[in-house]
């Protein structure tokens, strides 16, 4: 792909992404994960995922055995309930601004028609 076609990705956008991976997972997920998920590297995901965590989209739980000595437990992040709550929205308001692109769309190809027909009434 050029860069002249890959478009930027919108931050909500980028959240809807992050919640679609905890989703699909609801036995918890690392960052990793999510960071492959969402294609996007851990240190732009973990403000997000500290963002949606502040929110009450996400939740997150430390279990299982350090992978190091010096390491604290592994987090693990899951989708809360708001969280599902807003991923449903985000997928209504991006289907009707799809619905709105559309009807926008067949708008702009119809007046030319409407004026045929008034020129042709006068």
């Amino acid at each position: 792909m050029s860069s002249a076609t890959l478009k930027k990705r919108e931050r909500l956008d980028i959240y809807a992404d992050i919640l679609e991976v905890l989703k699909r997972k609801p036995e918890g997920v690392l960052i990793t994960r999510i960071s492959y998920g969402a294609g996007l590297p851990i240190d732009r995901i973990k403000p997000m995922l500290d963002g949606l965590t502040h929110c009450d989209l996400v939740t997150v739980r430390a279990r299982g055995d350090p992978l190091q000595a010096s390491l604290v437990q592994r987090r693990f992040y899951y989708v809360t309930r708001r969280g599902l709550e807003f991923l449903d929205a985000y997928r209504r308001i991006q289907s009707l601004l799809t619905f709105l692109k559309e009807v926008d769309v067949s708008e702009k190809k119809e007046p030319a028609a409407h004026m045929d027909y008034v020129s042709a009434t006068k």
